[in-house]
């Protein structure tokens, strides 16, 4: 398609209203212009959002299929959840229950041992009282015995002194013993010798009379 294009001389040779009106025609196809081209990257836009939409459209739809089979699977879930739940509820209360009678056991129990205690530590306290009891008796006794101990200890030893002493008389009179028995032998030689040599007078008297006379003449 041309288009017309007249030259300066034209344009000077048209009439004012004329040339005007064509200037204000050239103003209203430029603005017919830049509004088409303006329509035009609208239209483009409006295309390129459509498709997109479209495309949204198409991954939503698959989404919403997703979904829909992630909603039924989520629903299937929450019913075996529900199960599960019960199930759950169920052995929470049994362990509850068995929960509640331990400690009811464990309550008596406990009483039962703190009881134990009680007479534990009155036994105890008892024995305790006892123990000093004894302990100031063993303590007296033991205070006695030392006293005792110590009387018979110097008993002991004035004993041994005694003994010693005794031993010492018994000695000194054993000595004497022997030295009566040396007289005595020495004695009875003589006597024997007077025997011999006496006459036959003599030979009549008694010899128990002789030893008789020897031994008051050894006592004296």
């Amino acid at each position: 398609m041309s288009t017309f294009a007249p030259t300066d001389a034209e344009w000077a040779s048209l009439p004012r209203r004329f040339w005007l009106a064509m200037l204000s025609l050239r103003r209203e196809r430029d603005d017919a212009v830049q509004y088409r081209t303006h329509l035009q990257r609208d239209y483009d836009t409006v295309c390129a959002e459509l498709e997109r939409a479209q495309e949204a459209d198409e991954e939503r739809d698959v989404k919403f299929g997703s979904l829909e089979e992630e909603t039924y699977i989520a629903r299937a879930q929450v019913r075996m959840l529900l199960t599960l739940l019960q199930e759950a509820r169920k052995e929470k209360d049994e362990r509850l229950r068995e929960a509640r009678a331990k400690i009811r056991s464990l309550r008596d129990e406990k009483t039962k041992i703190q009881n134990e205690c009680e007479e534990v530590e009155k036994t105890m306290r008892e024995m305790r009282s006892t123990m000093r009891e004894r302990s100031c008796k063993e303590f007296a006794y033991r205070r006695f015995i030392n006293l005792r101990m110590r009387m018979l200890e110097r008993v002991l030893e004035d004993a041994d002194v005694g003994v010693h002493a005794a031993r010492a008389e018994r000695d000194e009179a054993v000595a004497a013993v022997a030295a009566k028995d040396v007289e005595i032998d020495a004695l009875r030689v003589k006597l024997e010798e007077a025997r011999r040599g006496a006459t036959s007078e003599m030979y009549d008297v008694d010899i128990a009379s002789d030893e008789e006379t020897v031994a008051r003449m050894l006592q004296d």
